[in-house]
């Protein structure tokens, strides 16, 4: 037994910080949130500090590189490097991953080394490869499929593997030349059956969305979430508040590269860069004002953004328009009811997992005091410890 004195905790029916007091893990769940201690058992005087629930990523690539090039082929070296991605992860302060699309069914294979034990990471949340057209967005990472009898195969495949839910590729990406950014990749048909086919085993589909038609076509098709939504119109925004679709933004990626590595690149690629991120942001900021449900993703593993960075997207969330209340709910609970697994995370409540993370100041005043990390705790025990 393990308890978090004199700490002041993240209330999740008021949504504000309590007053000092103890918070008992028994094994590898929260036990009680209490003033009495019991005896016998390890402590930590936490003297006041803040206790938040563990972060959730609810869009990540855990096998791509984060550079330029972004896909690494090498399946042995994938696996060692992807060994020390999650423990970033971890030091970031990010206890759960969901996986959105990575080298073969790699993922699926760490999913269960960590549950077994075997490497220490985040809880795994993942969909094995993508699904892509033959030549579309991501192609050289994912499995290209299209029209009825190869998107049902395809999800079929994914399934095999026990994957936890389908991720398919609507629209083209940022980076192809002579290809404008938001064009579809799939009708609302093919989308139909890549949902109906999941559903068949228990899963639910997250679709990558860079445009209108697309976003539409998708939400009416039956996805459980957006991804991106870079050029996303008001018909969409709209259509998805009314279907109650998740909405992950992934912020961070299109505004690392325009703002941080642009220089250099062809002026097709920076003017098309300058377009995206102001569309991009505008969207968030709509979809904010007409009360999307949000959760927050990062994109980790795409270009020029690193593994194990979720605090920069919430404060770009911040800048954008949430509190810092709504951009820590969609990085907790909001991440753990669109992973489906807000029974055991997401919140600090008894009965649920220990999966919680310790600052120094309150973050709710100040985004930025994300950034005074002190511990990580997994399943009740401390995997990161920035004290010592």
């Amino acid at each position: 037994m393990l308890v978090l004195r004199n700490c002041r905790v993240l209330d999740s029916e008021k949504w504000e910080l309590t007053e000092p007091i103890n918070l008992v893990i028994e094994g590898d769940e929260i036990k009680e949130i209490t003033h009495s201690v019991p005896e016998n058992c390890e402590s930590i005087n936490l003297d006041g500090k803040v206790v938040l629930p563990g972060l959730i990523d609810a869009h990540v690539h855990t096998t791509f590189t984060g550079d330029p090039t972004m896909y690494d082929f090498d399946e042995v070296g994938v696996v060692i490097k992807t060994a020390k991605r999650l423990k970033d992860y971890l030091k970031d302060g990010i206890t759960t991953i969901r996986d959105v699309g990575s080298l073969k069914q790699i993922m699926t294979r760490i999913r269960k080394a960590v549950n077994e034990g075997i490497f220490i990471g985040p809880n795994i949340i993942c969909c094995g490869e993508f699904i892509t057209t033959t030549g579309g967005h991501g192609y050289e990472g994912g499995r290209q499929a299209e029209g009825e009898l190869e998107l049902r195969k395809a999800v079929r495949e994914q399934i095999a593997h026990n994957v936890d839910f389908i991720k398919i590729i609507g629209t083209v990406g940022c980076m192809e030349d002579g290809i404008e950014t938001g064009t579809p990749q799939y009708t609302e048909e093919e989308f139909r059956v890549v949902v109906e086919e999941a559903a068949k085993f228990g899963r639910k589909v997250a679709v990558h969305i860079g445009g209108t038609k697309a976003a539409i076509d998708a939400i009416n098709a039956g996805a459980h979430s957006i991804e991106h939504g870079i050029l996303f119109e008001e018909e969409a925004i709209d259509l998805m508040v009314e279907k109650g679709v998740w909405y992950v933004p992934t912020l961070t990626p299109p505004y690392r590269m325009y703002y941080d590595v642009m220089e250099g690149f062809p002026q097709w690629m920076i003017d098309k860069m300058e377009k995206l991120v102001k569309a991009h942001f505008n969207a968030f900021r709509i979809a904010v004002e007409k009360g999307a449900k949000i959760a927050a993703g990062t994109d980790a593993g795409t270009p020029f953004n690193p593994h194990g960075d979720l605090r920069f997207e919430l404060k770009l969330m911040v800048q954008e328009g949430l509190t810092p209340l709504q951009a820590i709910q969609a990085a907790t609970i909001n991440g753990a009811e669109c992973l489906g697994i807000s029974d055991n995370y997401g919140t600090i409540t008894p009965g649920k997992k220990a999966d919680l993370i310790v600052l120094e100041d309150n973050p709710l005043e100040d985004i930025n005091n994300l950034d005074g990390l002190l511990y990580v705790i997994k399943h009740g025990k401390i995997v990161v410890d920035n004290t010592r």
